[in-house]
């Protein structure tokens, strides 16, 4: 394996070399051209705006434009085709690359110097086991800044499809119905009752940790709303900000799932101030750690995070409810058709590699005694719990006192 590692750094030491002796003719090149043309009469137009020690040759059209136009003057538009935090995470790649260049003293002069050199980092990063992640995040960042490099970087793409076949990304498994409710009582039995209700409306309504702790009690539109109009019925939930775009709707259809959510919002006053709140007022991250403390305390799997719920959700709805792929794909707000094909198709056979369990067994009997009823039984526990802990509290400060 070490022999493999130096083989390989030495060839990226050798192209590197090479490069530079390109580099040393070229500049020679152009040397003897300015010279021949200040002989002519004719002046060279030299660009002198950016420093040359900053970024790469083929990277300071962007830089010159940011400069000239400010951070951002007439890119407005082009960084709006993704959010801000997107936006940084790009400019943060960019610059990272860039170091990586300074450091090595290394730099190209055209675009298949610049394809090569890409490549070459992103080899790096293989070979350091940074991540496929800051590699795909470089390309999408190059492309983004400079849209003139989406189709003018193949060695570099090719390494990263490259990357992807030799060791391919796990996808996350979905939760099953019964596990999501196991979670959900779990919750509710521990005093994080939104925590429970935003378990079970993720998992039927397929949705995105943020599209979660982004509703609002006035985001919710019930049957005769006069809102939509007075013939309206059923439990629909307004996204206002979605990955695939802003003011999308999805309709809550789990039976259990609408009585819980309309005893949630029955608990929120319906005045001017709190119709502006958020119903579950955690984060995602907040949200995240509570359900990897849940799953860790039930004994399931640690690879389950929040998109699972909406995994989960979809493959319930397209295999056990036999829902038309296109309605599925409708319901979770899916921007391609391709990859949500390809993400439900795999969520049989993932869960086909999970064994079943105590807790699987469990929720079975939940479902099929009444979630409902098992909620209560959660609440009627978690409150006794409390109660005793309050005596016992009094208790111990009497026998101080």
């Amino acid at each position: 394996m070490r022999r493999i590692a130096t083989e390989a750094k030495t060839a990226t030491i050798k192209r590197r070399q090479q490069r530079q002796r390109q580099q040393q003719r070229r500049h020679e090149q152009r040397q003897q051209r300015q010279t021949a043309t200040t002989k002519t009469g004719r002046t060279r137009r030299i660009s002198t705006t950016i420093s040359t020690a900053r970024y790469p040759a083929t990277m300071k059209p962007y830089v010159r434009r940011r400069r000239r136009h400010g951070e951002y003057g007439n890119q407005d538009l082009l960084s709006a085709t993704v959010t801000d935090k997107t936006n940084k995470r790009y400019t943060a790649a960019v610059s990272e690359f860039a170091n990586w260049v300074i450091e090595n003293e290394d730099d190209a002069e055209d675009m298949e110097e610049f394809d090569d050199l890409v490549c070459d980092y992103i080899h790096e990063l293989h070979r350091g086991s940074f991540g496929f992640s800051k590699a795909s995040t470089l390309i999408s960042a190059l492309i983004n800044k400079v849209p003139e490099f989406k189709h003018q970087l193949p060695r570099s793409k090719q390494a990263l499809r490259g990357w992807t076949k030799q060791s391919p990304g796990g996808s996350y498994p979905p939760l099953t119905w019964e596990l999501t409710v196991v979670i959900a009582m779990h919750f509710i039995k521990n005093g994080l009752f939104r925590e429970g209700v935003g378990t079970l409306l993720a998992f039927d309504c397929m949705l995105r940790v943020g599209e979660l702790t982004n509703i609002k009690r006035d985001d919710i539109l019930d049957t005769g709303d006069l809102r939509v109009g007075g013939e309206h019925k059923g439990l629909v939930i307004r996204l206002t900000k979605t990955k695939t775009g802003p003011n999308k709707w999805v309709e809550v259809l789990q039976p259990e799932v609408q009585t819980i959510l309309r005893q949630l919002i029955k608990s929120i006053p319906s005045s001017a101030s709190q119709s502006q709140q958020r119903l579950f007022p955690f984060t995602g991250p907040q949200y995240r750690y509570q359900l990897k403390k849940a799953c860790t305390a039930l004994g399931l799997s640690n690879l389950y995070v929040p998109h699972s719920l909406r995994h989960g959700g979809a493959t319930r709805y397209y295999h056990v409810l036999k829902m038309p792929i296109e309605d599925v794909l409708f319901r979770g707000r899916w921007a391609s058709n391709d990859s949500a094909r390809r993400y439900i198709q795999s969520g049989i056979a993932i869960l086909m590699s999970f064994k079943s369990d105590k807790q699987r067994e469990i929720g079975l009997k939940v479902v099929n005694e009444g979630i409902l009823y098992h909620i209560a039984l959660s609440q009627k526990h978690y409150h006794s719990n409390r109660y005793r802990s309050s005596l016992s509290t009094e208790e111990t400060s009497d026998r101080l006192e």
